[in-house]
């Protein structure tokens, strides 16, 4: 078995969304991940050129976790499997097409933020 890994680093642009619980009983969240692209310009000066958004939906412990650490503009790393297009019309009658990754890791950047690491107690 095959699978392709995505791997994305871009800043949250807000907040992770409302821990939810499936009938199921399985934790969900979602983030949108924002990415620009910065390009030096004909003077040499930095100018952002594209910016890309993507939709991240984290399940489980890790939807837990996400939904306990993050707050918008946290610099993340994410890690998936599964990139799949959601295309929709708009208000306006617009076609619109986003991102959705399914993440297996969430990690931050220490580089130029800092973290205090706890560990959840285990299940009995």
């Amino acid at each position: 078995m095959s699978a392709v890994t995505v791997e994305i680093t871009g800043h949250l642009a807000d907040n992770p969304a409302e821990l939810r619980i499936t009938p199921t009983g399985k934790t969900v969240t979602s983030f949108v991940v924002i990415a620009n692209d910065r390009r030096r310009d004909d003077a040499g000066e930095w100018v952002d050129a594209h910016t890309t958004s993507i939709r991240v939906t984290v399940w489980g412990a890790l939807a837990e976790h996400v939904a306990d650490t993050l707050t918008k503009g946290t610099l993340v790393t994410v890690t998936g499997d599964r990139l799949t297009p959601d295309l929709w019309i708009d208000r306006e009658g617009q076609p619109r097409a986003t991102l959705e990754l399914r993440a297996s890791r969430v990690g931050i950047e220490l580089a130029t933020q800092t973290a205090k690491i706890t560990r959840p107690a285990r299940a009995e």
